[in-house]
């Protein structure tokens, strides 16, 4: 077989691996300096092939031209892929860190430059077609310098292989020391044991450094690949891509591209020519050029049959010198997403007015039971009145409590309608011990017949500002919170008022089983109740009213230690 299938092998083996690299590229910083180590290492072997079989004087200085290239380059690419790829990795020491470890790089540009002027110097190599070429000292420097950073390579990773604390980084470099390995020993045996025209076993070391590193790629993810190349995640990118230059000419798209922007106008015209324009502009003002400040925008579809959304967002693309250069433009059908928002708004909106017409109704249910109350006092003492006339009987008692019910009946009438309308409120001075007096037979009715009410009422106390009607719901209120609490077992309530600082205060106080500290703090909320059938609006409508007069309202022990007593204090009037 001859020897030059083996020099193609390696280089098909080569450039397929760096196929690999640059469709499924490795992280910074290995990009791009590990696919150039395999490119210049391609090069290096395709200029082996090519002086092997060059047939003139010029296309052999050519072909050791393109040669030289790729040897020269390769080993100080080796060296600074080890070293980033250790750093990578976490072993890290100060020196690898100095600008020091970035001479190998500066060496092989001049030596690059040494290698191109030997036709005028004629120390680098005297080109022979057809046999062995005449080596001088120029390539025995450049080799040996050259074996030096390699050996150098190869020490670092086998010493970096022995120190890192993880099993599988310890695998990875020690891949990498054997890939540097093969082209260290047969560059050394070329250059030291001719073994006659056409035979370079460089290329075979190369090829078998390309099997080792392909073998750590597919066994150790050595580079940390991407998972699939980029134009196959392109491919199937489910949003739409096109890469538009400065001047809006289309430069690449995926297929998605193709179908959401396929025959379809939008709603507001979508002038992308003049949002790329804006974009770049905006971008060249921010400095960086690397984002564009416009967001994404949505656009109906006008032209399909049912209500379509895109959503369309430009991010420019900064050129090596930090200018924008291009765009990339993307874009997502946003319908199903316009779609859930509408849903997820209207159901807000139902939702919402549910709760409306919920408190509404529960107010109204509230005061209807109130006044329910108030008319059965009404119509009871009517009875008793009607029962009453005989000749030496007074129905005058239980005509007063008939018009006093009447009177708060009407009033509770007028708080319903007030749900309406805001009318302005109407404030006179308010003895609260009088008030209480005169809801007597009222606040006896809101009660069960096993509860036995105490009204303990003080003489001379401040009158308050204060609106009757509403200082009436909130006795109301509390004397049925009260009697409820106690439940079907005998009990009290007590009505009691007395003066406070500044002010006057009234307490109801009933011997039921209390409440917890869970059920003080919730109290006052709207439709929070410790009765299973309960409106829960008593106490907030109390707090209401009590606040809406400047007052507090709080709680506290009953009667002896037992059950609840509500403290509610009042501002006095202006003298």
């Amino acid at each position: 077989m001859p020897f030059w299938l083996l020099s193609a092998g390696s280089g098909l083996l080569l450039a397929g691996l760096c196929v690999v690299l640059w469709t499924r590229r490795p992280p910074p910083p290995l990009w791009p300096i590990a696919f150039g180590c395999q490119l210049f290492a391609l090069i290096w072997v395709v200029g082996d092939l090519w002086s092997s079989h060059a047939t003139g004087m010029t296309e052999k200085q050519i072909a050791l031209s393109v040669l030289f290239t790729g040897s020269i380059a390769l080993p100080p690419l080796w060296w600074e892929t080890s070293r980033r790829y250790i750093v990578w990795q976490g072993l890290s020491r100060t020196w690898m860190q100095s600008r020091w470890t970035r001479l190998p790089v500066a060496y092989a540009a001049l030596a690059w430059l040494f290698m191109l002027t030997n036709p005028w110097h004629g120390q680098f190599i005297e080109p022979v077609v057809g046999g062995r070429n005449q080596y001088y000292w120029g390539v025995t420097t450049v080799a040996w310098i050259h074996w030096g950073i390699t050996l150098a390579t190869f020490a670092l990773c086998a010493w970096a292989s022995r120190r890192h604390a993880e099993k599988r980084v310890r695998r990875k470099l020690a891949i990498l020391a054997a890939a540097t390995l093969f082209p260290l020993v047969t560059n050394f045996l070329h250059v030291q044991l001719p073994l006659g025209p056409g035979v370079d076993i460089v290329a075979v070391g190369l090829g078998l450094s390309s099997l080792v590193v392909i073998y750590g790629i597919t066994s150790s993810r050595l580079f940390d690949l991407a998972p699939v190349a980029l134009h196959e995640l392109l491919r199937r990118d489910p949003a739409g891509v096109l890469l538009l230059d400065r001047d809006g000419r289309l430069l690449l798209w995926n297929p998605a591209a193709e179908k959401l922007f396929a025959g379809i106008e939008f709603e507001p015209d979508l002038l992308l020519l003049e949002v790329l324009s804006d974009c770049l502009e905006e971008a060249d003002g921010a400095g960086d050029g690397l984002v564009c400040p416009s967001g994404p925008r949505l656009f109906r579809s006008l032209s399909e049959p049912d209500e379509a959304w895109r959503r369309i967002s430009i991010s420019s693309l900064a050129s090596s010198r930090g200018t924008p250069a291009a765009a990339c433009v993307r874009v997502e059908d946003a319908t199903a997403e316009v779609r859930d928002a509408r849903e997820h708004r209207d159901r807000q909106e139902r939702e919402l007015s549910a709760a409306t017409a919920h408190t509404l109704a529960a107010v109204a249910e509230g005061i209807a039971h109130d006044f329910n109350n108030v008319l059965t006092t009404i119509a009871g003492r009517a009875e008793l009145a009607l029962a009453a006339t005989r000749p030496d009987a007074s129905p005058r008692d239980d005509l007063d409590a008939i018009v006093k019910a009447a009177a708060l009946a009407r009033d509770l009438t007028a708080q319903l309608q007030s749900r309406r309308r805001s009318p302005a409120v109407h404030r006179e001075p308010v003895d609260l011990s009088a008030l209480v007096l005169d809801m007597r037979e009222v606040l006896r009715d809101s009660v069960a017949p096993h509860v036995t009410l105490q009204l303990d009422v003080a003489e001379g106390l401040l009158a308050v500002e204060a609106d009757p009607t509403q200082l009436q719901q909130v006795v109301l209120n509390l004397v049925k919170n009260a009697g409820e609490a106690i439940g079907d077992s005998e009990g009290r309530v007590v009505v009691r008022t007395l003066a406070a600082d500044a002010g006057v205060q009234i307490e109801v106080a009933d011997t039921g089983p209390g409440l917890g500290v869970p059920e003080r703090e919730r109290a006052f909320e709207p439709f929070f109740t410790t009765k299973g059938e309960g409106r829960g609006l008593g106490l907030a409508l109390v707090a209401s009213s009590v606040q809406a007069h400047g007052g507090t309202v709080e709680f506290g022990s009953g009667a002896g230690g037992a059950g609840t007593c509500v403290r509610v204090r009042l501002p006095g009037a202006p003298a």
